[in-house]
C-alpha cells in the first residue's frame, strides 16, 4: 500500500503572524511536525506544500519533498481539499492512504499513526 503524509503550511496566518516558522524550543514549529512525519518515512511518502520560501528552506533542509502552494490555494478561505487535490496532480502518483499532518499540532503520540 501506498501512503502518503501531506503537512500544508501556507504563510499567510490571520492570528498568529508566522506561526508555522515560530521558534518552539529553539526551532521552527514545523520542524517538529517534519521531524515526526520522517518517523514514518519508510512507509510513507512525505511532503510539505507551502507558499512560503523560509518553510522551503527548512524543509529541504530536512530532505523532504516540498510543493509550492499557488497563490489561489494559499489564502484563508482556500480548502484543505482543493490543496490535497493540487498535491496529488502535481506529485502525479497513487495513494491508498492521505494523513495530514498540521504543523500547529506538534505535540502527538509516537504511535498516533499505526493507531490510524
Amino acid at each position: 500500500m501506498k501512503s502518503l503524509i501531506i503537512i500544508p503550511a501556507r504563510k499567510g496566518s490571520t492570528r498568529i503572524l508566522n506561526k508555522n516558522i515560530r521558534i518552539v524550543y529553539g526551532k521552527p514549529l514545523i520542524h517538529w511536525t517534519i521531524k515526526y512525519a520522517q518517523i514514518f518515512k519508510k512507509n510513507f511518502d512525505i511532503c510539505v506544500s507551502s507558499d512560503c520560501k523560509k518553510i522551503e528552506r527548512i524543509t529541504k533542509k530536512l530532505n523532504v519533498n516540498f510543493i509550492l502552494r499557488e497563490p489561489k490555494l494559499s489564502t484563508s478561505k482556500a480548502h484543505i481539499y482543493d490543496v490535497i487535490k493540487n498535491i496529488l496532480k502535481k506529485i502525479k502518483k497513487k495513494y491508498d492512504y492521505i494523513i495530514l499532518l498540521a504543523p500547529t499540532s506538534p505535540l502527538r503520540e509516537k504511535n498516533l499513526i499505526k493507531k490510524g
